[in-house]
């Protein structure tokens, strides 16, 4: 973003240690979501039971296109192979064979698409009850209208993929190459928990990325440990959502505490009204003014203004 958060107009600045002191604790904080997010997601079965739904539907959907592909698909490789001079029997066994990768493959490729939807809803259920439902309500309604989100649901796998190709000779190398990949794995597995974050926030891609780059510590940290958790074989899946959970609790604070990202298009906007607020109140604190700033973002972001166009 254009000008640091922390750098409102009308505010004291803080000494270089006291910002080294708040990023560390940032940083610290960080890592530890992953675990609060286990434990509210276990304290509160109103989320079990909408995460117990959607596999529901995600397991009949799997079973109904499996269904299909044996009744559609099978007999017709099958036949496509005899009218080849295949054996009947190699045919239909080979057919079989197929028709049951098939089947896995779009099953898998569902659930891929679906999955993020589910731990959306999960983002925007915690953050509604952390006091934020009509930030949220907000957010779904702008969403509808912007194309900015289905750019960065697409540039991250894109980039994730591109990245992993150069990183993963040096994941060959002992200890370290390992130790790389997990730091490589977790920024990403952090990038990917707060995408749906960045586009209530209506960050484009490249906002996104400053905002990252700024609080690069914090985003470590916490994709590091939500990344360990979501590489644990079976129980892995478990912890997707769970981090979708301690997602939106770090997405809270960073609203409560002002350090939340903030647009190019509307900083100048909130910077000017804020430069406004603070004339003549010198005690006011960094903290304030950066829950001020906050509050000012969404109410210059009530709705898309007529005749502006999305940005990507």
């Amino acid at each position: 973003m254009g000008k640091s958060a922390h750098a409102n107009a009308g505010t004291p600045r803080q000494s270089a240690g006291e910002d080294v002191l708040d990023t560390t604790v940032e940083t610290l904080k960080a890592s530890a979501y992953p675990v609060l997010g286990i434990a509210y997601f276990s304290t509160h079965p109103g989320l079990w039971f909408s995460v117990l739904c959607h596999l529901l539907f995600v397991i009949a959907i799997d079973i109904a296109l499996t269904i299909t592909l044996f009744i559609v698909v099978f007999p017709l490789q099958s036949f496509a192979l005899i009218s080849a001079k295949c054996p009947p029997w190699a045919a239909w066994l080979s057919s079989f064979v197929f028709t049951l990768i098939e089947s896995v493959v779009v099953g898998l490729v569902f659930a891929l698409i679906y999955l993020p939807m589910i731990m959306d809803g999960l983002f925007d259920k915690v953050l509604s009850a952390r006091g934020y439902e009509d930030q949220v309500k907000k957010a779904q309604k702008t969403a509808k209208r912007r194309c900015s989100r289905n750019a960065s649901r697409c540039l991250h796998p894109i980039v994730f993929g591109l990245c992993t190709l150069f990183i993963l000779p040096i994941a060959l190398i002992p200890v370290l190459g390992w130790y790389i990949f997990f730091m490589f794995n977790g920024y990403f597995t952090a990038w990917g928990c707060h995408l749906h974050y960045y586009d209530m926030r209506l960050l484009t891609f490249g906002e996104s990325a400053k905002y990252r780059r700024a609080n690069w510590g914090s985003y470590l940290s916490f994709g590091m440990a939500a990344g360990g958790l979501q590489m644990i074989p079976i129980a892995g899946i478990f912890f997707m959502f769970t981090n979708a959970v301690a997602a939106a609790l770090w997405a809270a604070d960073l609203e409560e505490s002002g350090r939340a990202p903030i647009p190019e298009q509307n900083e100048d906007a909130v910077q000017e009204e804020l430069a406004a607020a603070a004339t003549g109140q010198e005690s006011s604190t960094l903290l304030n003014n950066n829950k001020k700033s906050s509050e000012a973002f969404w109410s210059f972001n009530e709705g898309p203004a007529a005749g502006s166009t999305s940005r990507v």
